[in-house]
């Protein structure tokens, strides 16, 4: 979804840049369910990189004993998987 909406970022502001204004208002126009929503995915794109990082941290983490290191990586996967699940149920658009 997010590439989706940056896609159509990337050409809206391409088209302005170009001088083609209408071409970029009828594509924002087409496209205005969809860019609504690029805050709320970027935010939550930033909280899953965050965590990701946190992943990466925890099994390079040579002190932690594996017990401790595998139910750590467990929360962090799981938080992970929940913020996604969240971010498509809450910005999925609906078929028509």
């Amino acid at each position: 979804m997010t590439v989706d909406i940056n896609e159509i970022a990337n050409s809206i502001k391409r088209y302005q840049e170009s001088g083609e204004g209408q071409r970029a208002k009828d594509q924002e126009q087409s496209a205005a369910a969809k860019l609504k929503h690029k805050a709320g995915l970027q935010k939550a794109s930033r909280e899953i990189n965050k965590l990701r990082k946190e992943v990466r941290r925890v099994m390079e983490d040579r002190s932690m004993n594996s017990d401790t290191k595998r139910q750590r990586l467990n929360t962090l996967h799981e938080r992970i998987n929940q913020l996604s699940m969240n971010a498509v149920k809450r910005y999925q658009q609906p078929f028509h």
